[in-house]
């Protein structure tokens, strides 16, 4: 179909008017268009005399209304209102203005221009700081999570530079080419780039390489995090695709657009919307979205309905829903899907009438253990079992719920434990029965990563496995903070059993069995007699253990391939007669 905007499309943005999501369009053309949800145009909102170079949207809930800034190539940024008034004019760069971010929490707008400078500004436009000078100009600027340090990209090197006076700037040379763009995940803290190298790659917060793509076709002109943190989006020459947090892609598409400029996702993850060089606006949805637990497998189609299908049974059941599915999560013989509005409750020994749950806020997160799961919202994070009853809600003064993530929530029969992202040091644990702080917060030496409770026992045996920054792995009391051991160095990736006190780590290629980690405990020379090695050099850089149930272990590769893992069956059959009784049986 003929385009809307007569020239390249510089800037989309995603903005919620009520419970529809809507999205502005701003082009070389000087035109700002505004369109339905599903891709067609609703009405021309205004025009600007300048061409405009950037946009972005203050983040949702923010301000009292929805307030969008626009980067010009006349060196101005504009705040404009949701119908196209302009609110303000601020004279930013000399030279153009090429990028420009709210922060995360909506107190502050970061610019970056041709004149090779970042200035900070409050939200109504002030002048907080020129940030930092350099002799180039400056193609992309990012926010960190926590709104104190900012992310830019010159040459071909990316800086991370405070916003406090004083500290010091760092930097490392990213791409082989020119940075074009960058993103910054807040949910999963990690950190994208795009080069005209054609190559993108994954940083973590400080700086280290977790992924390095081949070269694509073309230079990568675009490039996105989904507000979930488990995908982003990259844009090419007539090319999109769409990965995995890790690096590895689902798809690619190739519509016949010209590249692909900018990149926008709606809040809930499941649509986005690209701005290419031939005027079009590109919309996507996510479709085939699928789960996997044990021997059941679970796929949502384009037309909301969800197909389960059991290998060992060989049964298929379809479940249909009204509204736009948001989330789904498989696993303990339950299926979690979340819309908008409702929460559904499924049992693997019942699909045909699940519980629902009304919901006040749409759910971010689910969390899932065998007795029951976590919903995580913008109000707290709510425990309810699988028969659909709320046991608890979790809330705690100045946590940003938005901000965790399966690496940094876990949840047991009793117990929850998190990562607080504003202090990433310490671990808070709560009882999942009450809602209220069990003891005081567990305390790291370094920033946290991962955390996971094991799934075995419960009260004083409770313990947490902590991987932090250096990748070393400890494990810790949950109730009693003092008693911290370490397990591991230079760990990649862990996970405890289902139902056992094993814990199986990737530990320089190799795949070590914990078969009773609290040992440590006890007597820490014991540790190595109750180890088990496997040989995984197959699993390669990258990979990530994501189940671990029985004595089978499942690792994904990078290039999102599955490698089946079989442990010894035998510490497995002497935690069963163990927990029956059966202490001759155990004996022989």
């Amino acid at each position: 179909e003929t385009p809307k905007h007569k020239s390249l499309v510089t800037g989309v943005g995603w903005y919620k008017t009520g419970k529809q999501y809507e999205l502005l369009s701003v082009g070389d053309d000087q035109e700002v268009w505004k369109w339905h949800v599903e891709g067609s145009p609703i009405v021309k909102l205004s025009s600007c005399e300048s061409f405009c170079t950037a946009m972005a949207w203050m983040p949702n809930g923010k301000g009292s209304e929805n307030t969008f800034a626009l980067g010009c190539a006349d060196g101005t940024f504009r705040l404009v209102s949701e119908t196209g008034r302009e609110e303000k004019k601020v004279d930013a760069h000399r030279g153009a203005v090429i990028s420009l971010r709210w922060s995360f929490d909506g107190s502050a707008i970061a610019t970056a221009g041709e004149d090779g400078i970042v200035k900070v500004w409050s939200r109504s436009g002030m002048l907080r700081s020129a940030l930092a000078q350099q002799s180039h100009a400056i193609y992309s600027v990012v926010w960190s999570p926590d709104c104190e340090h900012i992310l830019f990209a010159c040459s071909t090197k990316i800086h991370l530079k405070s916003i406090q006076a004083g500290q010091k700037q760092v930097e490392w040379k990213a791409h082989d080419g020119v940075v074009i763009m960058l993103d910054w995940s807040f949910v999963n803290n990690t950190i994208l780039s795009a080069g005209e190298d054609c190559r993108y790659k994954i940083w973590d917060a400080y700086g280290r390489l977790l992924f390095n793509s081949a070269p694509l076709d073309n230079v990568v002109t675009a490039i996105a995090w989904s507000p979930t943190g488990r995908h982003f989006a990259v844009g090419s020459f007539n090319a999109l695709k769409l990965c995995d947090r890790t690096g590895w892609s689902y798809c690619r598409e190739t519509p016949d657009v010209g590249s692909i400029f900018s990149i926008s996702w709606c809040s809930d993850g499941t649509q986005l919307a690209c701005g290419s060089g031939s005027g079009h606006v590109v919309f996507g949805s996510l479709v085939d979205r699928s789960c996997t637990w044990q021997n059941m497998d679970v796929t949502l189609d384009e037309n909301n309905t969800i197909t389960v299908v059991d290998i060992l049974n060989e049964t298929k059941e379809e479940l249909d829903f009204r509204d736009r599915v948001t989330d789904m999560s498989l696993a303990h013989g339950a299926l979690v899907v979340n819309t908008n509005s409702q929460c559904f409750v499924y049992q693997s020994t019942n699909w045909n009438t699940p519980h629902v749950e009304d919901l006040k806020e749409p759910p971010m997160l689910i969390v899932q253990c065998p007795h029951h799961f976590a919903l995580v919202d913008a109000n707290g994070i709510q425990i309810i079992n699988y028969e659909g009853r709320q046991l608890s809600t979790i809330k705690m003064s100045g946590l940003r719920y938005e901000y965790l993530n399966h690496q940094t929530l876990s949840i047991c029969r009793d117990a929850v434990a998190l990562v607080d992202p504003a202090q990433p040091k310490q671990i808070r644990v709560f009882d999942v029965f009450t809602g209220r702080a069990m003891g005081n917060p567990i305390q790291h030496k370094l920033d946290i990563i991962r955390i996971s409770l094991n799934q075995h026992g419960s009260g004083s045996d409770r313990k947490v496995a902590i991987l932090d920054k250096n990748k070393d792995l400890y494990l810790t009391k949950a109730l009693q903070a003092d008693k911290t051991e370490k397990l591991g160095a230079m760990v990649d990736t862990f996970m405890w059993n289902d139902s056992t006190d094993m814990l199986v780590a990737l530990i320089d290629e190799k795949l070590v069995m914990f078969i009773y980690p609290a040992v440590c405990f006890v007597d820490k020379d014991l540790l190595l007699k109750t180890q088990q090695y496997k040989t995984c050099a197959d699993a390669g850089k990258y990979a990530q253990i994501v189940a671990f149930y029985g004595s089978n272990c499942t690792i994904r590769k990078a290039d999102g391939s599955d490698l089946a893992m079989v442990t010894t069956p035998y510490p497995q059959l002497l935690y069963q007669h163990f927990e029956k009784g059966q202490w001759e049986q155990a004996w022989s």
